[in-house]
């Protein structure tokens, strides 16, 4: 995968002493017809065709409060429309991310989500940790 940590390409280190910004913005687009649901919420033999985007952003700090490594705070709005069958799916979530390492290849994440994720079409309202290693 190819990286620019300067620009912030595919990179988790922090080039410099003070706060660095980063963003996201991605249009999508996906259909699928359901075989099998499962535990999701979709519904054998429908169709779906969403169409939406996500955009996000984020602000790393090099060390922070006391953090030997790097900390990452970010939001994420993610915002999709069923154009085949009509629905809405709304998604947001806010993170911090605290790296473990000084490569950043380890971190702990805390996360809360809450609307509706139009991959499963399910709502969702969880609190999650997560334990990161990248090798």
């Amino acid at each position: 995968m190819p990286y620019n940590i300067d620009n912030r390409v595919n990179g988790y280190i922090v080039s410099g002493d003070g706060p660095q910004l980063g963003w996201l913005i991605a249009l999508e687009a996906e259909y699928l017809n359901v075989d099998k649901a499962g535990e999701s919420g979709l519904v054998a033999g429908d169709e779906y065709g969403w169409i939406g985007g996500v955009v996000g952003a984020s602000v790393e700090f090099p060390k922070l409060a006391g953090f030997t490594n790097s900390t990452v705070f970010s939001a994420e709005l993610s915002a999709h429309r069923d154009v085949v069958g009509n629905r809405d799916a709304v998604l947001g979530t806010v993170a911090a991310n605290f790296f473990l390492s000084e490569i950043g290849t380890t971190s702990i994440r805390f996360g809360y989500s809450k609307g509706r994720d139009f991959r499963k079409f399910e709502d969702i309202d969880e609190f999650s940790v997560n334990l990161t290693v990248s090798f």
